[in-house]
């Protein structure tokens, strides 16, 4: 069986005459914010975006790429009410009120990254991640784990598969 993946907020439908589905994907997002610096462990990388997702799914699948050759040592933090903003190159630090929308953390492991000639990329799978998202959006906030080293702003992307329920 195959996956075709598509934009946000498509439902899994067979395509006619094969045993393919769709699944909604977000789409690879440019991390908005990021610097050209070395992050510690627990800073804001970049500063808070938005993902629209279905208003319910399973997050199956995370990717993450970097223009730069480096370890993708990050948490993908996302939450499903608006949370203030962060400063890139600063300790992570939501408030006890934004605990309250917390919905998951996407972590991507160093042992699941591929380096290349010049770039990187990194999977989370099999996530199995429930989520459900009133407002059909998720709010996100990528976390270092560990030091973090960006060779140039806009390098990191992100994207996640979710299976509709």
């Amino acid at each position: 069986m195959g996956i075709e993946v598509h934009g946000p907020n498509q439902a899994a439908v067979p395509v006619e005459g094969t045993p393919v589905f769709r699944f909604p994907s977000t789409g690879l997002l440019t991390v908005p914010g990021t610097s050209a610096t070395t992050y510690a462990d627990k800073d804001a990388v970049g500063v808070r975006f938005e993902m629209a997702v279905p208003r319910s799914g399973i997050v199956h699948t995370a990717i993450a790429t970097d223009k730069a050759v480096s370890d993708i040592a990050i948490d993908l933090v996302c939450f499903t009410g608006q949370i203030a903003q962060a400063t890139d190159d600063s300790a992570f630090d939501p408030t006890d009120a934004e605990l309250n929308t917390y919905a998951m953390t996407i972590p991507y492991s160093t042992d699941d990254k591929a380096l290349f000639n010049d770039n990187s990329a990194a999977t989370a799978k099999s996530l199995g991640i429930l989520y459900v998202a009133p407002q059909e959006r998720l709010w996100v906030q990528c976390v270092a784990r560990g030091a973090l080293v960006l060779a140039a702003i806009g390098d990191l992307a992100v994207a996640i598969l979710i299976l509709p329920v």
